[in-house]
């Protein structure tokens, strides 16, 4: 006697609409995770091959000790944003929060209040505790919040210049950013190190940074597991206000004064440095070491391009493509979902 109740299987892969097929074939042929995880390396390998191959004057020593200086605002504001987009966020005030930490600088240097220009990075770290405690608690979208805030700060800093170029009048903080306190090593290359470390060891070797993963990782997830997703969105901003902050620092002593726009080129080559890197903007996957990786693709980049004397318009020209190839191959399109 036959079991009448014994099903056989049902081929329903023709049922598939056709636009399932096409996506998977398309994501058939993009890169493994593993893979990706290796294209930012070879990237920077095969820059610094082509770079060195057309100029001498490349990989020297004294052209790192140049780069390195060069890229040590970059990695700093970049390195505090980094673990707002591992969460699965984005910070687009940085820019405008080094302007405005710059901009006071300036201006408390002018009026002989130097000895608290140090403690401007705490106005940094407030521009990121406003930021997060919307995202978090009032449950804005980040990217909207930050794209509001940016204007915020970006018009308090020129209300405060007057639209004007205010010089630095504080050899001390110049001296720090850019003097040579070890041999021939610079200083922004110093604080670029704390800033990595710092960075690195919140990411990777605390309570906190996990709990930043877990979040880009899958939020719902987290929640139900007890996490205090609120409370580590809003210190996540904070600590990218602090360091976008000390970036404005650094960048105020570099420039020599500040300018209500000073910060701008920051925000843009900083979300690029960490995509470049291989951080998701999906969240849950990169960290600080990406971060450094895409810091230093950007500044070889540019640097290469000058060596060589190639047209000041193929930089961005240079730069953006290169945007666009990292954003192909680190995003995950299976888990393409809208920034928190």
């Amino acid at each position: 006697m036959t079991n009448s109740h014994v099903s056989t299987p049902v081929d329903r892969s023709s049922e598939r609409p056709p636009e399932h097929a096409a996506i998977s074939s398309r994501a058939s042929r993009l890169p493994r995770p593993a893979v990706r995880q290796l294209v930012p390396y070879a990237a920077l390998v095969a820059l610094l091959a082509f770079f060195t191959t057309q100029s001498a004057n490349f990989l020297t020593v004294t052209n790192i000790l140049v780069m390195a200086q060069s890229a040590s605002i970059l990695m700093v504001i970049a390195l505090g944003a980094t673990l707002v987009v591992v969460a699965g966020s984005v910070d687009l005030s940085v820019g405008a929060v080094a302007t405005i930490v710059g901009v006071l600088a300036a201006h408390l240097s002018q009026q002989g209040h130097t000895s608290s220009i140090w403690l401007l990075v705490l106005v940094g770290a407030l521009c990121g505790l406003v930021n997060g405690i919307l995202v978090a608690y009032v449950r804005l979208p980040s990217f909207l919040v930050t794209l509001g805030t940016m204007f915020i700060f970006g018009g308090i800093a020129a209300k405060i210049t007057g639209g004007y170029f205010v010089s630095l009048n504080y050899p001390s903080l110049s001296e720090a950013v850019n003097g040579k306190p070890i041999g021939q090593i610079p200083a922004g290359l110093l604080w670029m190190v704390v800033a990595i470390a710092v960075s690195a060891f919140l990411a990777y070797r605390t309570v906190f940074g996990r709990r930043v993963y877990a979040i880009g990782g899958n939020e719902k997830v987290a929640k139900l597991a007890g996490q205090p997703v609120e409370r580590t969105k809003v210190w996540m901003f904070v600590f990218s206000g602090l360091l976008a902050g000390f970036g404005g620092l650094m960048l105020v002593a570099r420039a020599g004064g500040s300018s209500p726009d000073m910060g701008e080129p920051f925000l843009l080559t900083a979300i690029a440095a960490i995509v470049m890197g291989g951080t998701s903007l999906n969240g849950g996957v990169g960290g600080p070491a990406r971060t450094i990786v895409g810091v230093v693709i950007i500044e070889v980049l540019t640097n290469g391009l000058i060596i060589i004397g190639a047209d000041p318009y193929y930089q961005n020209i240079a730069l953006g493509s290169v945007i666009i190839c990292a954003v192909i191959v680190t995003i995950k399109r299976s888990e393409m979902a809208a920034i928190k």
